[in-house]
């Protein structure tokens, strides 16, 4: 269900998450296979697990357990899929604490061969942007991408 194309490592949404009035019960219901997510919340980025999706007019909900935040009803809500205000979570940093840049330096420890530092059979750092496990890393277009976080940092 989440966008894995390149993502602007500092896109902060600014917004939060918007929760929808609870669904038809007995709604299809479509199993996750990454819980694990940032939400934005109460003006925060806090960390929170997908139940299960189900589809709706336009786009996808998703049933999120959250941690509970005064103010709001419970720690459960039903809230429209949108990747500015809930993103996957492969890292403990928040989206607004992501890096945007890193120096040349750093971007040549993910390469091999020519221009990089990086041996053959080594592995791969965590990512630069949010500390990430990192599978694959590419350099395009000035920037580092690294897989499986899909977040783009300028290389400066």
């Amino acid at each position: 269900m989440f966008d894995h194309g390149v993502m602007d490592a500092g896109m902060d949404a600014g917004r939060d998450a918007i929760e929808t009035p609870l669904a038809v019960h007995g709604a299809t219901r479509h199993p996750v296979q990454n819980p694990a997510i940032w939400i934005r919340l109460a003006g925060a980025w806090r960390p929170a697990l997908i139940d299960h999706w189900r589809p709706a007019p336009g786009g996808w909900l998703a049933w999120i357990h959250h941690p509970t935040i005064p103010g709001r009803s419970g720690p459960w809500g039903l809230y429209a899929y949108d990747p500015a205000t809930i993103r996957q979570r492969l890292s403990h940093l928040p989206p607004d604490q992501w890096r945007r840049t890193c120096s040349a330096e750093t971007a040549a420890a993910y390469q091999w061969g020519r221009g990089g530092t990086r041996k053959w059979g080594e592995p791969l750092p965590p990512a630069p942007c949010c500390s990430a496990a990192v599978s694959q890393a590419y350099v395009v277009e000035g920037a580092l991408v690294c897989l499986p976080c899909g977040h783009s940092t300028t290389i400066t």
